[in-house]
C-alpha cells in the first residue's frame, strides 16, 4: 500500500508533511536483527508481520469509521491485510515443515479505541511509513 492515497484520505496536514509526521517519532516497533539463526530470524521476523498485520486491521477499522466513502483506501488496505496473512501463512509453513515449528506465540493489540481522530489517523501514518521500509 502507498502512503501517499493514505496520506490524502487524512486530510491535511498529512499530505503536506507526510514524512515529517509519518516518518518521526514512530510508534513502538519490534527489532529485528539479521544475525542469529535462520529459525530465530524467521521467528523474529513473523512476530514483526504479525505486528504489522494487527495494526493494520485496526487501521482499517478506523479508516471505515474516519473515511466511510473512501472505498479506494479501504480496497488498498484490504489488499495490503491479504498480503500480510499470506507472509505469515509462508513463514509459518517454512517453520513447521523445516523446523517442526507449529505454533508461534505472538499478539499484538495497538489499540486505538477511546483516542481523538487526530490520534486514530497518526498511527496508519506511522505504520505505513515502516511497513514501506520493511518491505522494501
Amino acid at each position: 500500500m502507498e502512503l501517499g492515497p493514505h496520506a490524502i484520505a487524512q486530510g491535511e496536514p498529512f499530505p503536506s508533511y507526510v514524512d515529517k509526521m509519518c516518518g518521526h517519532g514512530l510508534m513502538y516497533f519490534l527489532p529485528f536483527h539479521a544475525h542469529g539463526r535462520k529459525k530465530g530470524k524467521l521467528i523474529k521476523l513473523y512476530h514483526i508481520i504479525t505486528y504489522l498485520d494487527t495494526s493494520l486491521d485496526n487501521i482499517t477499522r478506523d479508516q471505515k469509521s474516519l473515511n466511510p466513502q473512501d472505498q479506494n483506501l479501504h480496497s488498498k488496505l484490504n489488499f495490503t491485510a491479504a498480503i500480510m496473512q499470506k507472509l505469515l501463512s509462508n513463514i509459518l509453513c517454512l517453520l513447521s515443515k523445516k523446523y517442526q515449528v507449529g505454533h508461534v506465540d505472538a499478539s499484538y493489540d495497538p489499540n486505538t479505541s477511546g483516542k481523538d481522530v487526530f490520534q486514530k489517523k497518526l498511527p496508519g501514518c506511522h505504520l505505513l511509513f515502516k511497513y514501506k521500509q520493511v518491505i522494501a
